[in-house]
């Protein structure tokens, strides 16, 4: 019997569903698929639903530990729910309980999952153009601040969000008009703020280089180089993911140090 691999994602969470028998035949492509929405698509957290998985062996215990070890690497959860008793026995023999919570349903996941505190999500996408710079700034400073930020910190990040489009529409299309720019912004009732800034331009060939102060590809343009370095100081946590010619992808997070609950 074959595997059929159900994905539906729900803001930063990936709900995967999983018919079938996985096995060592299978096991690839769901780590393949699995990999793969979680790194293009800003996944967080990771629900398995097993009800509907009638076998499994080592390979599949395998895979499973891998994906854990992914999103537990990026600060995410994993959560197993509505399994199947064949299914059951097998997580309770190798130990995978032990990292791994269980819900019985969905619904159940979805509301605790990563300690059920996110709440708001809102997400940008505008043509490169250096007058839509401005624009991304305010919108994204007027959602943050049903967070209750201090004038400090909305500064900050509307100056983070500046750097970032910047460099997407400088460096990444070179300014083209014809490029978009794409921004993700979740707020977390906890107040932690997580930006991700995309763009689908030339990429970045050395980002260890690129992130060193004074660096800049473009100093005809009298360009100071301090982008990332002003990002890395505003900010609480930074992480960026470039291939060339494919584009390049800025993952920020900053907790905010005075904020108000949000309303469900």
């Amino acid at each position: 019997m074959s595997l059929s691999i159900e994905l539906e994602f729900k803001q930063d969470v990936l709900l995967v569903r999983l018919t079938g028998e996985l096995d060592h035949h299978t096991a690839e492509e769901l780590r393949s698929k699995i990999t793969e929405a979680i790194e293009k698509e800003s996944i967080s957290h990771l629900i398995l639903n097993l009800q509907h998985l009638t076998f499994m062996d080592s390979s599949g215990l395998g895979v499973i530990l891998g994906r854990y070890k992914q999103v537990h690497n990026n600060g995410g959860e994993m959560v197993v729910c509505a399994i199947s008793p064949a299914v059951e026995r097998l997580f309770n023999m190798s130990g995978l309980f032990k990292i791994i919570r269980f819900e019985p349903n969905e619904e159940n996941a979805l509301q605790k999952i990563g300690g059920g505190i996110m709440k708001n999500q809102m997400n940008l996408q505008f043509s490169a153009l250096s007058q839509n710079e401005s624009f991304a700034r305010v919108t994204v400073a007027s959602f943050i601040t049903q967070l209750d930020p201090t004038m400090d910190e909305l500064t900050e990040i509307k100056t983070v969000v500046s750097e970032a489009v910047t460099n997407a529409i400088i460096h990444g299309y070179e300014s083209n008009p014809d490029g978009v720019v794409y921004i993700s912004v979740t707020l977390h009732e906890d107040g932690v703020v997580e930006l991700m800034i995309r763009d689908e331009g030339i990429g970045i060939d050395n980002v260890d280089e690129a992130k060193q102060p004074l660096y800049t590809t473009k100093p005809d343009l009298e360009r100071s180089g301090m982008g990332f370095t002003i990002m890395e100081n505003f900010m609480d946590e930074i992480r960026v993911e470039s291939t060339v010619l494919e584009g390049t992808t800025l993952y920020l997070k900053k907790h905010l140090t005075n904020s108000k609950a949000l309303c469900n």
